[in-house]
């Protein structure tokens, strides 16, 4: 992102008059390749980073979106605590392996920008919660309000738990994470989560390219 936009002008006034970090989502034209992007925003209203959307759908990529490559992951520092968090787009969710890329860079954040009318389907609902569990992760899931869209943002503990939720208004959603329990969670012998549980000689297939590139 060469040239930001008025968008990230924006987003960075506001970071800086809030004093939050932020996370939002945008079309980036990068060297003249066009991504589906979340940006990630310090306090200081400066980029930290930016992931590219890796899993596209159909109607994106004949759109002309590439895809991205990677699933970085980031320090942020809140009331002097650390966390490291990563962000997914949309439906992401539906694929498994970018939540675990995410928890393998120790992810403790997932943060997940979606834009739907089914985001309350209950199905939808418990594949967050799954990824949430089954990676010993918080889940930050953050939709567009009615009348655009069916709202219901919600944070999930790691226990795959829904912990708050909104209703279909826009509006703020506050809640606190504990870290210090999740990171007791991922330490403890667990015979069913975690690098324990791995074992990464036998995917013989999952990192094979797939044939029609996605």
């Amino acid at each position: 992102m060469r040239r930001p936009s008025p968008c990230v002008w924006r987003f960075s006034r506001l970071a800086r008059e809030l004093d939050l970090w932020l996370v939002f989502g945008m079309d980036e034209n990068r060297d003249g390749s066009l991504f589906d992007s979340a940006v990630l925003m310090n306090p200081s209203g400066g980029i930290e980073g930016i992931y590219s959307k890796v899993h596209l759908q159909n109607w994106m990529t004949a759109s002309g979106v590439t895809h991205g490559n990677a699933f970085p992951v980031w320090k942020i520092h809140v009331d002097n605590v650390e966390a490291t968090v990563g962000a997914q787009i949309c439906y992401h969710i539906q694929h498994p392996v970018s939540s675990r890329e995410l928890a393998l860079g120790d992810a403790e954040i997932l943060f997940v920008p979606y834009c739907a009318s089914d985001f309350s389907r209950p199905l939808l609902i418990h594949l967050f919660e799954t990824r949430a569990l089954e990676n010993r992760a918080y889940v930050l899931r953050v939709n567009y309000g009615a009348p655009r869209n069916s709202g219901t943002s919600s944070i999930i503990d790691f226990e795959g738990v829904t912990q708050a939720q909104l209703d279909r208004a826009p509006g703020v959603l506050v809640g606190d994470l504990n870290l210090t329990a999740l990171s007791e969670v991922r330490a403890a012998w667990n015979p069913v989560y975690g690098a324990p549980y791995r074992r990464p000689a036998a995917y013989k297939r999952i990192a094979q390219p797939s044939p029609t590139g996605r």
